[in-house]
């Protein structure tokens, strides 16, 4: 095909809006999807290149803005092993924050951890607490956590002591690519 005659697909979606109107990080991970490394494609390649470093929906060196989330297995009430979040291929996340919350007075244990699809585990903490909030990782971590879609972030909750009630487990996690 002439290139008189190929359509970016970029332009195609956002010729006539403003750089932040709609184009975030997923839309930006839609296009990368459609696009195949081939000779024909390099000015749509550059053009999302430069589209995504503008709109900071691209980053090699910090959070994607508009990406953090905050996920929580929900009120548990037995013991479980619960994922809490799973990156589609080709996304970086951080972990940022990690957090236990129990609604009766009793001893809850929370393992967190990542795993991957073997089933090897490399757990960030092993936590006992009581009822109320529990921040998990108040001083933060040594170094950050990062993890992509060859691991999974989950959470095994236990009751120690005392009645069940329900257990919520919660982490806040942020997009680095």
């Amino acid at each position: 095909m002439e290139n008189a005659e190929r359509r970016n697909p970029l332009f195609d979606d956002f010729g006539n809006k403003n750089l932040l109107d709609g184009f975030d990080a997923a839309k930006l991970d839609q296009l990368k999807k459609a696009a195949f490394i081939m000779p024909e494609n390099m000015d749509y390649i550059r053009d999302m290149l430069q589209v995504g470093w503008i709109t900071g929906q691209l980053s090699s060196a910090g959070p994607i803005p508009n990406t953090g989330q905050i996920v929580t297995t929900g009120a548990l009430s037995s013991n479980a092993t619960t994922t809490l979040f799973e990156p589609d291929n080709g996304e970086v996340w951080v972990i940022c924050a990690l957090s236990g919350q129990k609604d009766t007075v009793s001893t809850a244990n929370f393992q967190f951890f990542l795993e991957d699809s073997s089933g090897n585990k490399a757990y960030m903490c092993d936590f006992n607490g009581t009822s109320g909030a529990i921040p998990i990782n108040e001083g933060g971590f040594v170094t950050p956590i990062y993890f992509d879609n060859n691991a999974v972030l989950k959470v095994s909750t236990t009751l120690i002591a005392g009645s069940y009630g329900t257990i919520t487990a919660t982490a806040q996690i942020m997009r680095v690519r």
